[in-house]
């Protein structure tokens, strides 16, 4: 994401290409195999939330946070997933606050006080605004996992599923970016950012995939611990690609989350249910 803002195109392009991309390869997919007939369009009523929620919100977020803020940053905000999943599983009844997970959830806290609040944590004072959307983008992954866990239907295949929630994102996003003028024309030969974009939309095709399957089968607040993961990978590609310089209050403040993660664990039982 940060590479492709880096070229200069605005979010909620790059978010419709992203969308546009992901359905063409899913259709590729579904097609190849002759089950393009089997696409049941009655599955709109689940998918149009799902494509706010997991596609349109959080990307365009984080395609917001990524042109000021550095790329470790966002990760470590995806560390609050399982957190914020935690305590939507906890309200909704489906999981429950123990002491443990509490002080989790104070680790976590304290993380992004760290962050947010001393002022060399950021290189700039304004960044501020930019990590809370950050932050924002990772609420919308947590609410998606909950989503798909009470909602997601039963009786379809989840790259069916997938199709017809990518492609509702792309038909909602066409007027926007449209009426925006945010709408652009890949270059060619593809450039950095536009190879960027393709990268995106495969790599996190795969993961929604994956994510998606693995809430059916142990959870949302189980499918959650995947930040740790995100979180760690990117911080070191931030470092390594981009040569992020993070002040010891984030790097205590990624401890700190990554701390709290350890006590946010789902149940046993959830586990192996």
């Amino acid at each position: 994401m940060k590479i492709a803002v880096e070229g200069g195109a605005h979010p909620l392009g790059m978010v419709f290409w992203f969308a546009l991309i992901a359905t063409l390869i899913l259709t590729a997919e579904i097609g190849a195999r002759g089950k393009l007939r089997c696409i049941e369009l009655r599955n709109l009523n689940f998918c149009i939330p799902w494509a706010i929620l997991s596609v349109i919100s959080p990307n365009l977020l984080f395609f917001y946070a990524a042109i000021e803020i550095q790329p470790s940053i966002i990760a470590i905000g995806i560390a609050l997933v399982p957190m914020i999943t935690l305590l939507g599983a906890t309200f909704l009844r489906r999981e429950t606050l123990t002491a443990r997970r509490s002080v989790g959830l104070a680790l976590g806290a304290i993380g992004i006080g760290m962050i947010l609040l001393p002022k060399t944590s950021l290189p700039d004072a304004k960044d501020t605004l930019f990590v809370l959307i950050a932050f924002a983008g990772a609420a919308c992954y947590a609410a998606e996992h909950l989503y798909i866990e009470v909602k997601l239907p039963d009786d379809i295949a989840i790259d069916q599923l997938l199709l017809i929630m990518f492609m509702s994102a792309t038909i909602m996003l066409i007027p926007a970016v449209f009426l925006t003028g945010t709408f652009f024309v890949p270059s060619w030969p593809l450039g950095p950012p536009e190879f960027a974009i393709v990268s995106v939309a495969g790599v996190t095709l795969l993961d929604y995939f994956l994510i998606t399957l693995l809430i059916v089968w142990a959870g949302p607040v189980f499918t959650s611990q995947a930040a740790y993961i995100v979180t760690i990978a990117g911080v070191v590609w931030g470092v390594v690609i981009f040569d992020d310089d993070l002040s010891m209050w984030v790097w205590s403040a990624l401890v700190i989350i990554m701390c709290g993660l350890a006590f946010v664990r789902p149940r046993e039982a959830r586990q192996n249910g």
